[in-house]
């Protein structure tokens, strides 16, 4: 079963209540704030834009992890011992970030341990997503992933809803590949599709997604499955 975040209840604890603030760095669109050979520094916190995170195999091919944007987190690796170097943040768009070391974040946490809390809760929430996406993988074909990763981004990146429509930032076909686990040519295909039938609209503008009307186009594909 597939859970939404729209199925979670408000969280208890914020973060960024218990988080000083620390000096800001800005990152150009396409430049890259981590990536093999060069470990997260610490846990980030996006103040304005949007990253991709990314996942980079030994023979170079990148899965998309996640797009983070204004006040998520992203870096928690960098609170393990051993950083995952094979991790990489790019920025999608200028974007200013702040930084914690590990070394901070457990000062801080021993100073308030409600962080750990609120940061625990964040990685839970990921949890969910990413056993949803692992259900989808393993059970459903690319047109119902990409279907669930339009409601996905939605969800969590829609600006003020227009009636039923939710509007996101521009994704690139070649992003939504590399998250939905297919090729840039199969995912035009499906979005030209989904177009067509009224689902979402797009430009270089944005994409405007109907999120109900994807779901009860998923439901409907369940039931005859």
């Amino acid at each position: 079963m597939h859970i939404s975040e729209t199925d979670l209840k408000p969280w208890p604890e914020d973060a960024l209540a218990y988080l000083p603030c620390s000096d800001i760095q800005e990152f150009a669109k396409g430049l890259q704030i981590y990536g093999p050979g060069d470990a997260a520094a610490g846990l980030y916190l996006i103040i304005d834009g949007r990253i991709k995170l990314s996942r980079v195999s030994e023979s170079g091919v990148a899965v998309v992890v996640d797009i983070y944007h204004t006040d998520d987190f992203f870096g928690e690796s960098a609170l393990l011992n051993s950083p995952h170097e094979e991790e990489q943040a790019v920025a999608l768009e200028p974007t200013k970030v702040m930084t914690w070391s590990a070394v901070e974040v457990e000062r801080l946490i021993g100073l308030e341990p409600r962080l750990a809390v609120a940061l625990m809760q964040v990685v839970v929430r990921r949890c969910l997503d990413f056993k949803n996406r692992l259900e989808s993988f393993s059970l459903e074909g690319t047109t119902n992933r990409l279907a669930r990763s339009l409601v996905h981004f939605a969800e969590r990146m829609g600006r003020a809803p227009e009636g039923d429509a939710v509007t996101i930032a521009p994704i690139t076909h070649e992003v939504l590949a590399q998250y939905v686990g297919t090729s840039r040519e199969i995912i035009s295909h499906h979005m030209s599709e989904f177009r067509n039938q009224g689902y979402i609209r797009y430009s270089r503008q944005g994409i405007t997604i109907q999120p109900a009307q994807l779901r009860a186009w998923l439901l409907t594909k369940a039931k005859h499955a």
